[in-house]
């Protein structure tokens, strides 16, 4: 009698790994294949290059767009951005203060040679006494060496309320 149970148990236990395992890996190409797409079909309205090795392509938010929250930061830029998966997002009023700073994410190996997806997500409440800010995306820099530095602009505008 214990042993139809134990095979039981086993069978469920294995059933619920194989599904769990299906289900995560399905999410993930999920979310890669929509990242593909975005950069196949984007515009990329925004190019960025320094010496041909530092390349962002930002696919949200388009410079000048009056912006909402939460703020999607999308695009997709190489390795050299990246420290850890992660490179620094700012954003900043038109007197300069900053208002809020989080962290643009790998949405794939960060390592890979060629282009990878990033995304930041940013919850802020909006400057009732501004109209105008940037978005600073500033290139991960661990070495702390001035000539690894590298920051893009992009100019929005806020929704007023």
């Amino acid at each position: 009698m214990k042993k139809p149970i134990i095979i039981s148990v086993s069978l469920l236990i294995l059933f619920s790994l194989v599904f769990l395992f299906y289900k995560y890996n399905l999410q993930k190409n999920s979310t890669n294949d929509i990242a593909q797409q975005n950069i196949e079909k984007s515009d990329y309205e925004i190019f960025y290059e320094k010496e041909s090795a530092h390349q962002l392509f930002l696919t949200t938010p388009n410079p000048n767009e009056v912006i909402s929250v939460p703020l999607f930061v999308t695009g997709i830029t190489n390795e050299n951005w990246f420290s850890q998966g992660n490179f620094s997002v700012t954003l900043v009023g038109e007197d300069g203060e900053i208002i809020i700073k989080k962290y643009a994410k790998a949405l794939d190996d960060w390592t890979a040679e060629e282009f990878v997806p990033f995304e930041a997500i940013l919850e802020f409440d909006i400057p009732e006494d501004q109209n105008k800010g940037n978005i600073l995306l500033k290139k991960a820099n661990p070495s702390g060496l001035a000539e690894n530095d590298d920051v893009f602009e992009i100019p929005i505008l806020f929704h007023s309320k």
